[in-house]
């Protein structure tokens, strides 16, 4: 299987990199709160391909402006859309901890089969709202009691690297 490198960066290290002299091509997914501006980039980069702007907080599902499935659908399209022309995708939030992250994992899972470089990491603590909502979207539904699971996991990771 060819498989996509995906990054997961806060505000900053995106907008920083997009004016980089990288080489990959590369689509970038920018989730930035309600309450915030949109990311710059540096649009004159040949080599990125295309940016997705989204605005949702970092909340869970029953929360006032959470991730929603038509920004879901958004994401599937846009990569869906790009994945032919591009080396990687970057996923960025405020953080680049949480939401990027649940993105990012889930990504990971349906174009690589594995999100453990998101839930092996004790660096992220993905948003669950963000994982479910893009699986159940992409796939019709997805095993809630392993969507627990990989939680549970990454919790006891981060425990074991911020507790010991």
């Amino acid at each position: 299987m060819n498989t996509k490198r995906i990054k997961i960066m806060s505000r900053k290290e995106a907008s920083d990199f997009s004016f980089t002299n990288f080489q990959e091509r590369t689509i970038i997914i920018s989730i930035a709160a309600l309450e915030e501006s949109a990311n710059t980039f540096n649009r004159g980069n040949p080599n990125i391909v295309g940016i997705l702007f989204l605005r949702f907080d970092d909340v869970e599902s029953d929360e006032f402006n959470h991730m929603t499935r038509r920004d879901a659908e958004r994401i599937i399209k846009f990569v869906n859309d790009n994945l032919d022309k591009a080396d990687q995708i970057i996923v960025q939030c405020g953080a680049g901890i949480s939401r990027s992250a649940g993105v990012a994992a889930a990504l990971m899972l349906i174009l690589n089969g594995d999100d453990s470089p998101v839930f092996d990491n004790p660096k992220f603590c993905p948003n669950k709202c963000c994982y479910r909502t893009l699986l159940n979207t992409f796939f019709g539904s997805f095993n809630e009691e392993e969507i627990e699971e990989k939680f549970k996991h990454n919790i006891e990771v981060w425990c074991k690297e911020n507790l010991d």
